[in-house]
């Protein structure tokens, strides 16, 4: 008997050693609803960090399914805006809105890679985790206010420059401020509040190009341009009403905790089809961008003050909202025993 209880007591070391800590050995801070295994020591340093990508942990599925995309989208945005140009202002919501694209991949990477390194340091990851994809959402409204909004609207959100992205920059700062405060109150709802606001954002944001498709329904399929661009977008849409439902309902995990700690579990799903929805989108922007040239060009509003100074701008306020609730973070030892 004595021999069984060492057997079964190695056994259970090297499944810590291959697969991580169980939920029970880390504290409350750490864990995540229905993921029982795959957990990373605690307080381990940065370096420790970096090197548990290397290793089958329930985190290194998100750190991975981000990042290649960032450096996937880098290769792509270099070449093309090397061949736009950077001279060009008609191109600078486009550029506005890759750059937007590469913040909230590489930062949520990042925010995933090293969120273990201590509970204050786990809250600021996703804090600007949350700015990162508010930030991206400001972009993803320049661009479709810019390439895609109908010509002939007399209301004034779609025919004012000014007041469409003061109304995006608005919920771009409700938004990271809304998400941040998630993870100290509203505990049973958190998740669904998150995808709510950004939810939100991506219906203001794509607003312009929806109402062209209210207005304007003929226009938008009239020339294999115009179709090929709307069927990236509704693919787009698809694609990310599929990473807020895995979002809301922890699907499959809730099902099944336990099976899906390493590979499967419902964010490694939100990581995979948000860069493929965001790929679609960026790709039926750039097909709109070009084939509406002419037309679009009468009308010129795109400024480097609108476009990419706009983003320096909500980018340095959302990071001033993310160092306001840091600077609110209690010790490590009292964060590590709220729930998140």
């Amino acid at each position: 008997m004595a021999k069984m209880e060492k057997i079964h007591d190695a056994e259970h070391k090297h499944k810590k050693l291959k697969f991580g800590l169980r939920s029970e050995d880390v504290p409350a801070q750490f864990r995540e609803m229905f993921i029982c295994s795959g957990y990373r020591k605690p307080y381990g340093s940065a370096l420790d960090c970096v090197k548990s990508a290397f290793q089958l942990r329930n985190e290194t599925v998100n750190v991975w399914t981000h990042f290649v995309p960032f450096l996937l989208f880098l290769v792509r945005f270099a070449s093309l805006f090397w061949k736009y140009g950077i001279t060009d202002t008609y191109v600078y919501p486009l550029l506005s809105f890759a750059i937007g694209i590469c913040g909230f991949l590489l930062m949520s990477s990042g925010a995933h890679l090293f969120n273990s390194m201590s509970p204050r340091v786990r809250h600021i990851c996703f804090f600007f985790d949350y700015a990162a994809i508010s930030v991206y959402s400001v972009g993803a409204g320049q661009a479709f206010y810019f390439y895609s909004r109908s010509l002939d609207s007399d209301k004034m959100l779609f025919s004012s420059s000014t007041i469409f992205l003061s109304v995006s920059c608005l919920i771009s700062v409700l938004s990271t401020a809304i998400c941040c405060a998630s993870r100290h109150r509203w505990s049973k709802m958190k998740y669904v509040i998150r995808t709510f606001c950004f939810g939100v954002a991506f219906l203001c944001n794509s607003a312009p190009y929806l109402h062209r498709l209210l207005v304007e329904p003929s226009a938008t399929l009239e020339t294999e341009h115009e179709q090929l661009a709307f069927s990236y977008f509704m693919r787009h849409c698809y694609f990310y009403l599929i990473s807020a439902l895995a979002n809301m309902s922890r699907m499959p995990e809730r099902l099944m905790p336990g099976v899906f700690d390493i590979i499967g579990h419902s964010h490694h799903f939100l990581h995979v089809f948000t860069a493929l929805g965001s790929a679609d989108q960026f790709t039926a922007i750039q097909i709109q961008m070009e084939s509406r040239r002419n037309d679009l060009e009468r009308f010129p509003v795109a400024t480097l003050a609108n476009s990419l100074g706009l983003m320096v701008v909500i980018c340095l306020i959302n990071c001033g909202i993310v160092l306001r609730f840091g600077s609110k973070l209690r010790s490590d030892k009292e964060e590590e025993h709220k729930e998140i």
